[in-house]
């Protein structure tokens, strides 16, 4: 895929990683995730605004699809946010997306055992627990 498919997303991300006054009462989180076929390695990260970050590796028998790696990317921001604890005045979480195949992921129904499902369990969580929403944009 040619890079220049991908330069609006990135543009967008980028934006609204320099906004210069945030909202105070949302979380934002940024994902990636890589593979590299050599090592049969996969590597997903996450930052979130106010400096958390969070990266881990996956040891994979196969080669892992890029859309697979941003999910489990989301999953690990979302689940790090759940277990460190979230300010006390958040309202929301947004997770920037900048692959429409993870989006349409989030978006439908997802079968129980996929890493879909386990992003959707942990949103209904925060929503339940802490009555934080979460969008994907």
């Amino acid at each position: 895929m040619a890079a220049a498919e991908y330069a609006h997303q990135r543009t967008t991300t980028a934006a609204a990683t320099k906004e210069q006054e945030p909202d105070p009462h949302e979380i934002r989180i940024f994902t990636d995730g890589t593979w590299n076929p050599s090592t049969q390695t996969a590597t997903v990260a996450m930052y979130a605004r106010g400096g958390q970050q969070s990266s881990k590796r996956y040891q994979l028998e196969e080669e892992a699809a890029t859309s697979e790696l941003e999910l489990r990317a989301i999953m690990l921001g979302l689940q790090r946010a759940k277990n460190l604890g979230l300010k006390a005045d958040a309202e929301r979480i947004t997770v920037h997306i900048d692959r429409n195949e993870v989006n349409i992921a989030l978006h439908g129904p997802a079968r129980v055992g996929t890493t879909e499902h386990t992003i959707q369990e942990i949103g209904n969580q925060l929503l339940t627990d802490k009555d934080i929403a979460g969008r994907a944009r």
